[in-house]
């Protein structure tokens, strides 16, 4: 299941040795393999960090988007039909871009959190695993909202944050770990979680940008663990490198 990639100074050398006007390229992006030309060798799991799950110019997408497009009105219900078929959800969201899907799920829990826990919207705090995308990627100091990192697969870890700090109104973390390298929630982990959760009054948002859709086997790979979060965070994949949402 594991992609063994080049090292840094690997990288470095191939983007300076690359022709002009070029960047340094870790592999081809054709399909759902390494090398879709020949259909041999080991699945992109990668999947150009999480953006292009279902593959890039998949087929069946370009040939949708190269055909009469029907009025956008018609697509949204139809689009939104398919998530809640597919993920058991009765409510979707749909963003111009992945980022802002992150944002407004924030600003979910924060809003949700003074309803119904009193907790000031200015004051929210949100849990986040450091190899995840909100990890990595929002400052954790000086900012809203605030974000503290817990360690994965470390269910004292969040179970101790709950009961030290009741402005906790969230929790955001990829199903799957994969910033630095591949993590998979360890068994009854997920469970765990949501048990967690709902004993704290805290929401769960699963990223599944990049396990998500079929890949692990299950539609979402929370599936394979017999729970469901809150809130389930889907773009950018959804553009298949295509268009942003």
């Amino acid at each position: 299941m594991f992609l063994q990639r080049r090292s840094l100074q690997q990288l470095a050398l191939a983007a300076i040795n690359s022709p002009p006007k070029t960047g340094g390229s870790d592999y081809a992006i054709f399909g759902t393999r390494i090398d879709e030309k020949t259909r041999v060798g080991p699945v992109d799991w990668i999947s150009s960090k999480g953006t292009l799950v279902v593959t890039k110019d998949h087929p069946k997408i370009v040939e949708c988007l190269h055909s009469p497009l029907k009025p956008v009105c018609k697509l949204l219900p139809e689009l939104s039909s398919s998530f809640t078929r597919l993920t058991g959800f009765n409510k979707v969201m749909i963003t111009d871009y992945g980022l802002q899907a992150y944002h407004l799920a924030l600003r979910f829990a924060a809003y949700w959190g003074q309803a119904k826990k009193g907790v000031p919207f200015q004051d929210a705090v949100m849990l986040a695993t450091p190899s995840s995308f909100i990890g990595r990627c929002f400052p954790t100091e000086s900012s809203w909202p605030l974000i503290k990192l817990i360690a994965f697969n470390n269910l004292s870890a969040l179970e101790g944050e709950l009961w030290t700090n009741n402005n906790v109104c969230g929790l955001l973390m990829d199903t799957i770990q994969w910033g630095d390298s591949v993590e998979e929630p360890g068994p009854g982990y997920l469970a765990e979680v949501r048990r967690t959760c709902d004993k704290h009054n805290v929401l769960w948002i699963a990223d599944e940008t990049s396990c998500g859709l079929g890949r692990t086997g299950q539609m979402m790979a929370y599936m394979s663990q017999g729970c469901q979060p809150d809130i389930v965070i889907l773009a950018p994949t959804l553009g298949c490198g295509l268009y942003q949402i």
